[in-house]
């Protein structure tokens, strides 16, 4: 069995998040994005299994960063993993899918681990991955049939649009899936075997096309209303009346007054009984489009002062009319009740939607987009073209940068929207193209979608809420249902036009932005008045000539233009596109003829050409302009100009010399200036070749240094971080040029962990790849030295994870020998101290050899066995503790290390060499031999370290003690129950990088360890888990802060302390819309408080939801506003000034049959504060008080009580908050869980020390209760049930 490296280092990664963050768990979300299921809030941990079934742990910070792992207790044991980060999305790849995601077969969605946990796809949220698989076609061209539903997956639905299914594939068996779907042999039900069967091919098994993640897409009027110049159509009698416009979201509230009478039909897709909204979204863009305006009063104004609209003609209320008020809503729900729908889901309600006879179909929803179609563009494309019904899609919310419009926008026939605000300037959030690939113009045109106020669904809390019924919102989502309402308008004016007619009508009849480029806006701001009056109409909305090689011959378009009046018109034309870059360069664009005369009734046309051979690679886009007849019309132009395509063969051999033909080598190349990636495998039998346009590259290559055993025994990096392709070329690498990574520490140290990564980076684009290394294998590392890059910037860093080795063995008397790389076996004892045993022969591992060998109280020397119907080494592991052997060293049967596993074990077990093996048998056959041993079961000390080169790798890859430059931390460990597994993991941040990289370690029990961190150019986070028993479901995550050392400074972290309360860290970054601070926006009081903070509230943690519960209580004056389980949330308050009581109630750790945490069970706090309607629109931080904590315990959470003992207390604010302090602090103590209280003596104002009395004898546990009021009488009192254990 062979295993190959295993991905043990985790990746932490910076993201941009459009939101200004995510809630902790549960959360109404705001300002038009929709929280995941299991969202990623303040801090949070989140475990995924992959598709091939492998499991990684993601943690998520408020400051955006992000640290994954891969999961090495989950099963299968992968063939190891390519991690890579690129756009702030991290990837974790197993190396048998790699062939398969570089062919297309198998969508590279399905290891974005920054997605799959944004999305709501982590295995908390839900136990099956959401897929779709296409059938293979019979014949080339012909429709692929749906296929057969897989092993270890449940059919769903049929999409009959696109020849697919949508599958449920259980997570317990994504392994089967997995072998089921590509016919790969590696997956042997839950276990790694050999080499990939279908990785060279790169297709999946016979009868599949294409395996999809089922991606989930989220939700991405007043003063809108006449922006787009829809009152001026309802005079002219057009107000939607006789079309039908569906509306697939999160559903509608039927209650709504807004509402009432427009709805036709309903139907849910999601699997709900209902269509009721329950997250707010829905109804918001169904009011935006045929609302009624019908709750409030036409005056009103919003909290900020501005005006809440009203459409100018006839408003009755704070959100006015929607644009076609007459017509008829088709609502669809493909949106859950957390505001996610699975591609799926959209796609039976577009079919849905046309069977209804919808005329528009609006979709403020996306995903994120890839090069190329995917299940719901072509759907969309199908669908409009079969029905002619217009699909208006919001182009999504992950501005400014390009290329970032949403799937479905990303469809050639759909009508995708940008936002602009009330001045028509595009938002800095709203999605931008070209679209990728071709670079075709996306978004077509822009709407309205900032502080949109519509109607707000009965007990959402979604946006900024404005009133009872109306909410005010942001993202293209709002902008979306503008041009929706519009195309309505349209089509009751022109009932026989197909989809192409009005979005044409539509694109080119807007206005368009000052200084915005046509890859921003599109046509520009939609004016629906315009749009039904043209003299003139266009036949096309855009012209998108598509990618086109340098060089080629001349590109031509036809543009048909069609007068309906009754005299002619006579139009003037010109074409322009720019390059999308800084330069703006023109592209040897023009249109034929420049003046053109439409005939009355008739039709003409005009020729657009672009001559490829003056214009440079690049992304362009611009417009052909026509003016005439007292009207400006305007037809986007989109289009890529790629450089010719080259051949690239490279060439390499490994550090023997021999030509590489392992599946595990491989070459990654990266554009410097597109930041497209190109992959290249070795496992071929011939050199790999790479069609590729010519350009500068970024190339590197993985050489793995192959031992008999299968396993890799060494690991070079070959790195070109400049590269050039002009011409077809061979590239030639060599292994042996690699030198050796060597760092030398005060202690006696071995490599547990390690990892190598490097990073390039140019103005147009960037990417961080490296390989985590299993070091169970590969014994040495190898780069080799770089040449400085003249554009940009290069990088490379080495992740190290250093201990004291776990044995040291040597052969005692004449003739001995020490023995090299004993690595302990996964899941078994391990031996501690320094020793002697006897060495004896086991041979095979049977209890015969066993007792013949005279192996008790023996270290016994056994031939792994491979081919058993147990995992190799278990039964042999079991037959040497039964007969009663000291420990084992287990070896294969050929040079290099095998897999071994020890589950169940009763006896320590490691592995060697082969070769080392023989050598020690040889040693036998001489004679008896007596091993020293020296073991360390724990290590007293690890050394975290981050070693950057930037610019180039150096030749001198030797890192001396003298050069590491180390601070240290003295770590505490401390313990709640009997059995104890947790994880603490400790990640680095580059200085000027946005990605770190982290490693993992298992915690068994309470105890003290030296732990020293490198500080030139990194900072670090540490995080815990106290209960990681159960793979996928961790429990008592804590968070310390970021933070950097300086080289010789001591500092302590204690993990899993006594006392924990609520408490808001000073070092989170705020998100004021999500509550953290606590603070008041308009009439909406938002709170966001982490349950558990250590007693300095550096390091703190959530509710998980599983083993804990929490409870918010808002009350004004004694009467009840609100309660929320969730951690994150906002009240609806009076606008007057009154006086508050916030209360939060924590329970923790209820799972009686095995307590885990078992102090600081439960907490009650309670926060009393004033509070009226902020002035202006920004949000006001309140004045909550808040306790620092200082109580001395042992590694058991316990406090010495059979005398007084001190306490220190610090009162302060919540950070962000002010007041004016002179606390009055009082102190109470039970040591009967609160039945009875003795009060403790304070002394102090600033730092209170507080005396508590000595605990009666019989007592176990101490319970807290601590007030403090400042002179405003700003107040907390706080109740920590079990704070710490005593003892006399």
């Amino acid at each position: 069995m062979v295993r190959p490296p295993r991905t043990v280092i985790a990746f932490a990664v910076t993201v941009a998040i459009l939101a200004a963050g995510a809630p902790p768990a549960a959360a109404a979300p705001h300002g038009g994005a929709v929280a995941p299921a299991v969202p990623s809030g303040p801090a949070a941990v989140h475990t995924v299994t992959l598709v091939t079934g492998d499991v990684v742990r993601l943690s998520t910070f408020a400051d955006g960063r992000q640290v994954a792992e891969v999961d090495d207790r989950g099963t299968p044991k992968g063939l190891g993993f390519q991690l890579s980060e690129h756009d702030g999305d991290l990837h974790v790849t197993p190396y048998e899918a790699l062939p398969l995601v570089a062919a297309g077969r198998v969508d590279p969605a399905l290891f974005n681990i920054t997605d799959l946990v944004a999305e709501g796809y982590s295995d908390a949220a839900r136990p099956n991955l959401p897929l779709l698989l296409t059938g293979a076609p019979a014949a080339p061209g012909l429709r692929a049939a749906a296929p057969a539903t897989p092993t270890g997956a449940t059919r769903h639905r049929e999409l009959p649009s696109i020849g697919a299914i949508a599958v449920g594939a259980e997570k317990s068996r994504a392994a089967d899936f997995w072998a089921a779907v590509t016919g790969d042999a590696t997956r042997d039900g839950n276990r790694a075997t050999t080499g990939p069967t279908t990785a060279g091919a790169g297709t999946l098994a016979s009868g599949f096309g294409k395996l999809w993640l089922d991606r989930r897409v989220r939700a991405d009027l007043a003063e809108s209303v006449p922006q787009i110049g829809a009152p001026q159509a309802w005079r002219a009698g057009y107000d939607g009346r006789g079309v039908k416009v569906a509306v697939l979201d999160s559903g509608y509230d039927p209650s709504h007054p807004d509402l009432a009478g427009r709805v036709s039909a309903a139907a849910s897709f999601t699997g709900t009984p209902d269509t009721t909204d329950r997250v707010g979204h829905g109804t918001h863009v169904a009011a935006t489009i045929a609302g009624a305006g019908s709750t409030g009063r036409s005056d009103e104004r919003r909290p900020d002062g501005k005006s809440s609209g009203g459409n100018g003609s006839g408003s009755t209320g704070p959100g006015g009319k929607g644009v076609a008020p007459g017509a008829r809503l088709l609502i669809g729900k493909v949106l859950d009740d957390q505001g996610f729908g699975d591609l799926s889901w959209v796609i039976a309600g577009m079919e849905w939607a046309v069977r209804q006879g919808a005329r528009v179909v609006n979709l403020s929803l996306g995903g994120q987009a890839a090069e190329g179609p995917d299940p719901v563009t072509e759907a969309l494309d199908a669908l409009s073209a079969s029905s002619g019904a217009l699909f208006v899609v919001s182009a999504g919310n992950a501005g400014p940068g390009r290329q970032t419009v949403a799937t479905p926008g990303t469809a050639d026939r759909a009508l995708t929207v940008g936002a602009v605000d009330d001045r028509d300037r595009i938002a800095d959030f709203s999605s931008r193209g070209p679209r990728l690939g071709d670079g075709a113009v996306k978004p077509e045109i822009t709407a309205p979608g900032v502080g949109i106020v519509a109607a707000r669904a009965a007990g959402t809390t979604l946006g900024e809420v404005v009133d009872a019924g109306h909410t005010s919102m942001s993202g293209t989502s709002m902008a979306a249902p503008h041009v929706a309402g519009a195309a309505a308008l349209l089509a009751q004016r022109h009932p026989d036009w197909r989809a192409d007619q009005l979005k044409a009508a539509l694109v080119s009849s807007a206005v368009p932005s000052r200084d915005t480029p046509a890859w921003a806006q599109g046509g520009g701001r939609v004016d629906v008045a315009d749009a039904l009056d043209q003299p003139v109409t266009v036949d096309t909305a855009t012209l998108a000539l598509g990618k086109i090689p340098a060089g080629t011959p001349a590109r031509s378009a036809t543009v048909g233009f069609t007068n309906p009046g009754r005299r002619p018109v006579t139009l003037t034309l010109s074409a322009e596109a720019r390059d999308v870059g800084a330069d703006q360069r023109r592209a040897v664009v023009g249109v034929s003829p420049t003046r053109l005369t439409v005939p009355a009734g008739g039709r003409a046309s005009a020729v657009v050409r672009l001559d490829p051979t003056g214009t440079a690679p690049n992304l362009y886009a611009g417009a052909l302009t026509v003016r005439g007849g007292g009207a400006e019309l305007r037809t986007p132009i989109g289009f890529h100009v790629v450089p010719p395509t080259r051949t690239l063969t490279i060439e390499a051999v490994d550090r023997q010399g021999r030509p590489l033909a392992d599946f595990y080598s491989r070459s990654q190349l990266f554009n410097l200036d597109t930041g497209e990636k190109h992959w290249a495998h070795f496992g071929g039998g011939q050199p790999p070749t790479v069609e590729l346009p010519a350009g500068r590259y970024a190339l590197a290559t993985w050489v793995f240094g192959m031992a008999p055993s299968g396993y890799p025994e060494d690991a070079t990096l070959l790195a070109e971080p400049e590269l050039t392709v002009e011409a077809d070329r061979t590239l030639r690498q060599d292994a042996r040029t690699g030198r050796e990574i060597r760092v030398d520490t005060p202690d006696r140290t071995t490599a547990v962990q390690a990892a190598l990564v490097w990073q390039r980076a140019t103005p147009a684009a960037a990417l961080l790849s490296g390989e985590s290394l299993n070091l169970d294998t590969i014994r040495r590392m190898y780069v080799a030295p770089t040449r400085p890059v003249s554009t940009g910037t290069f990088q490379f860093f080495s992740r190290w994870d250093l201990a004291a080795p776990t044995l040291t063995a040597e052969v005692t008397g004449p003739g001995g020998f020490p023995v090299p790389g004993l690595r302990e076996v996964a899941d078994t004892p391990l031996l501690d101290g320094r020793s002697s045993a006897r060495l004896v022969d086991g041979g095979d591992g049977t209890p015969a050899e066993l007792a013949r060998a005279g192996a008790r109280d023996a270290l016994v020397l056994i031939r792994l066995d491979q081919g058993g119907e147990e995992a190799p080494g278990v039964a042999q592991l079991r037959a040497a503790g039964a007969a009663g052997a000291r420990a084992v060293f287990l070896a294969g049967p050929t040079p290099g290390y095998h897999d071994a596993f020890g589950f169940g074990s009763p006896v320590p077990a490691y592995r060697l060499d082969a070769g080392v093996a023989q050598r020690l048998r040889e040693r036998l056959t001489a004679g008896p031999a007596t091993l020293a041993l020296d073991a360390v079961a724990r290590s007293p000390y690890r050394y975290d370290l981050l070693l950057p080169e930037r610019g180039r790798v150096p030749a001198d890859l030797h890192y001396t003690a003298d050069e590491l430059a180390l601070a240290t931390v003295e770590s505490e460990f401390h313990q709640h129950a009997p059995a104890m597994l947790a994880r603490e993991t400790r990640a680095g941040y580059p200085d000027g990088v946005s990605t770190g990289f982290g490693f993992s370690r298992a915690i068994t029990a309470a105890h003290r360890r030296t732990d020293h961190v490198s500080t030139r150019g990194v900072a670090w986070r540490s995080t815990g888990i106290l209960e990681a028993f159960q793979v996928g479901n961790p429990q008592g995550q804590m968070w310390g802060p970021l933070r950097a050392y300086r080289a010789g400074e001591r500092v302590r972290e204690v993990w899993f302390p006594a006392l924990t309360r609520p408490a808001v860290p000073g070092t989170v970054s705020a998100d004021h819309a999500y509550g953290l601070p606590v603070n008041r926006a308009y009439d909406a009081i938002r709170v966001a408080v982490p349950q558990y903070a250590d007693g300095a509230a550096t390091a703190y943690g959530w509710v998980d939801g599983r083993s804990d519960r929490s409870e918010l209580t808002l009350s004004r004056d004694g009467r009840v506003l609100g309660r929320s389980g969730a951690s994150s949330t906002q009240f609806t308050v009076p606008g007057d000034t009154g006086r508050y009581q916030l209360r939060l109630d924590v329970t923790r750790d209820w799972y009686a049959e095995r307590p885990w945490w078992t102090t600081s069970t439960a907490t009650s706090t309670t926060w009393t504060f004033r509070s009226g309607r902020p002035r202006g629109d920004q949000p006001v931080v309140l004045p909550l008080p808040q306790l620092g904590y200082d109580v001395e315990t042992d590694l058991t959470n316990t406090v010495r009580a059979d005398r007084p003992y001190p306490l220190v207390l610090r009162p302060g604010y919540q950070p962000g908050a002010t007041g004016p302090g002179r606390f009055t602090v009082r102190v109470a103590v039970s040591y009967d869980d609160g039945a009875h209280w003795r009060d403790a003596s304070t002394r102090g104002d600033r730092e209170v020390r507080a005396t508590l009395p000595a605990a009666p004898a019989g007592a176990e546990f101490a319970t807290l209760r601590v007030t403090a009021v400042d002179r405003d009488g700003n107040g907390v009192e706080q109740t920590i049930t079990r704070a710490w254990r005593v003892t006399g």
